[in-house]
């Protein structure tokens, strides 16, 4: 089983350049760990999901099949729908190949 390197991404901010966010991804491709976090100014912008979206085709792009299980933390002790639904968006895009 062939395993990405272990890498993150940084994610800029278009209008500055300037950092606002992280991707990770390591593991087999064929379950893929994935991770990200974007800085809560630039949340509830649609910014996660153009993000998340253009992870799927650089992780596609770089062979991946299927992402690994995907755990998604609390947020200040409460349930973190948004990380929610960005992960079932990103896996949306592996559809055709669930772990």
């Amino acid at each position: 089983m062939e395993s990405l390197t272990s890498f993150i991404f940084v994610v800029l901010f278009s209008e500055t350049n300037k950092p606002i966010g992280l991707l990770y991804r390591g593991g087999p491709k064929e379950a893929t760990s994935v991770s990200w976090w974007l800085d809560h100014k630039f949340r509830g912008r649609g910014i996660g999901n153009e993000m998340v979206d253009l992870f799927a085709n650089i992780l596609k792009k770089e062979g991946v099949t299927r992402i690994a299980p995907l755990p998604i933390e609390p947020h200040q002790g409460r349930h973190n729908i948004a990380s929610e639904k960005l992960a079932i968006r990103l896996k949306a895009h592996f559809a055709n190949n669930p772990v």
